[in-house]
């Protein structure tokens, strides 16, 4: 759990097309070898929930007073409060489905119950 999430913390975060994420959202898929975006996918917001709320549940799980479980939850509440649910909105009042570097945000945006409701509990409470 921790190898990966220093991975997450550490990897590029940036506008660049080979980056890893952009603004605390994280490609739909990522290359095995480099952990960079592979394919010219999305960053999705969908995806980027479903790995925060992974994080967050081993943030509690992992709840003893170590070295490492404590950069764990450290590690997890970091990389949560990292995305900027703000800007996945676009300017409109839903998230959009994603966004790429080379044309912008995807027109879609998340609506009605589905998989949003835990991106939309994610972005309401984010500490950020």
């Amino acid at each position: 759990m921790l190898t990966t999430l220093r991975f997450f913390w550490e990897s590029p975060q940036s506008d660049a097309p080979d980056a890893t994420g952009h603004r605390g959202f994280y490609y739909h898929f990522l290359d095995m070898q480099t952990g960079r975006r592979a394919a010219g996918s999305e960053l999705s917001t969908i995806d980027t929930a479903f790995l925060l709320a992974g994080f967050l549940t081993a943030a509690m799980y992992f709840d003893r007073e170590t070295k490492k479980e404590t950069e764990i939850r450290t590690l997890a509440q970091a990389l949560y409060a990292r995305a900027d649910w703000h800007w996945a909105q676009n300017g409109a009042p839903k998230v959009s489905h994603g966004w790429k570097p080379e044309t912008g945000f995807i027109r879609h945006r998340w609506e009605g119950y589905s998989e949003a409701a835990i991106l939309y509990l994610l972005g309401l409470a984010s500490p950020t």
